[in-house]
Formats: C-alpha cells, sequence, structure tokens
C-alpha cells in the first residue's frame, strides 16, 4: 500500500515539472532577424508567426492576411458611413500591413531553431546573429548553415494553461489525501493514542 502511495507521489511530481505552460508558434527565417542580437532589445517584440509572412504555412495562407484585410476594409468602411465614429481599434494580434496573426517575444521566451531535418536548436532571443551564410549563437556554440535553416520556434507564457495546471497539480493533491484518508482505517481514531 505504501508503495502505491510513493509512486503516485512521484508520478505527481514529475507530471508537475514537465507540464508545459507556453503556447509554440513558428516563425520564418525573416521574422528571427528581428531577433537577433544587432536589433535593438526592447521590451517585447512583435513577430509574425506560422510562415504567414512567406505563404508557406502548408497552404493555409494563398495571400497572407486577405480574408483579414477585408474584414477591415468592410469595419472602415461602416465606420466612414456613420457620420465620422471612430474606427475600431487593431486587432492587437494582427499584423496591420500583412493581416497576418503576431505574437510578442521577449528576453524570457525561450526560442528555437528549427533545421529542414526538423531538429529544434535552442537560441536565446536578442543573443544569436543570423547572416547570409549562417545561424550563429554564442549562449549554446552553435553554428548552423542557413540553408539548413527552416525558421524557428517561439514560446510565449500561457495564462490560462498555467491556471489549468494549477487546479489539475491541486485537485491531483486533494485526491491524494483523501485517498490516504479512505485507505488508513479505523484503528486509531483522530486524538487517541
Amino acid at each position: 500500500m505504501k508503495n502505491r502511495f510513493k509512486v503516485m507521489a512521484v508520478g505527481v511530481a514529475v507530471l508537475t515539472t514537465h507540464a508545459a505552460c507556453y503556447n509554440t508558434y513558428f516563425i520564418s527565417k525573416n521574422q528571427m532577424e528581428k531577433l537577433e542580437a544587432k536589433v535593438a532589445q526592447e521590451e517585447a517584440v512583435k513577430v509574425i508567426v506560422d510562415g504567414c509572412d512567406t505563404g508557406a504555412a502548408g497552404g493555409a495562407w494563398v495571400q497572407p492576411g486577405d480574408a483579414i484585410h477585408a474584414m477591415i476594409a468592410e469595419a472602415d468602411a461602416a465606420a466612414t458611413d456613420d457620420g465620422g465614429a471612430a474606427k475600431p481599434a487593431a486587432d492587437e494580434g494582427i499584423d496591420p500591413e500583412t493581416g497576418c496573426p503576431v505574437v510578442k517575444v521577449n528576453t524570457a521566451s525561450p526560442m528555437y531553431v528549427v533545421t529542414n531535418s526538423g531538429e529544434k536548436l535552442r537560441v536565446t532571443p536578442f543573443n544569436f546573429a543570423v547572416t547570409d551564410t549562417q545561424v550563429v549563437s554564442p549562449d549554446y556554440d552553435l553554428l548552423v548553415p542557413i540553408s539548413d535553416v527552416k525558421g524557428g520556434e517561439v514560446q510565449t507564457f500561457s495564462g490560462w494553461k498555467t491556471g489549468l495546471m494549477i487546479a489539475g497539480v491541486t485537485a491531483l493533491a486533494v485526491g491524494f489525501f483523501v485517498g490516504i484518508t479512505l485507505q488508513a482505517g479505523d484503528e486509531r481514531q483522530l486524538g487517541e493514542q
């Protein structure tokens, strides 16, 4: 019986240490250049995700942002026909020039270089270089020919995943203690010796 609870405790510990609290996005080589060392480091830099800027998202983007541009144009037309009403605010998650989805990346965001073979190589945002011939990261002793690079992968913090993980761990802990209580038996009552 005690071994079962030990195994459960180890399982809960492993689960909580491996739970992801991030959303993962693919970025093109062009967007990787926005995050390299020569760029003035800001609090966060917006990058276009899912290869939208190259039109290479598995055929999903025939022309990047066409549908979104059409919706924005309709909203603008409706706003100006309404007697000079204010235009709707631009969506923070959409690049106004291309209509592509964007995310903010900062120095704390995990980032990887993705090779054509699918290998992921760790880099630090704002501390690597993309040249005409290679990608260089001194932090991780990385030197990859640019012809072998497919793009990058960035991760952003996810509040709802973190909340879900905390709720799950809490539920597991409560269940664990309820299980111990139910398995304990009635040999001794609380306060008896």
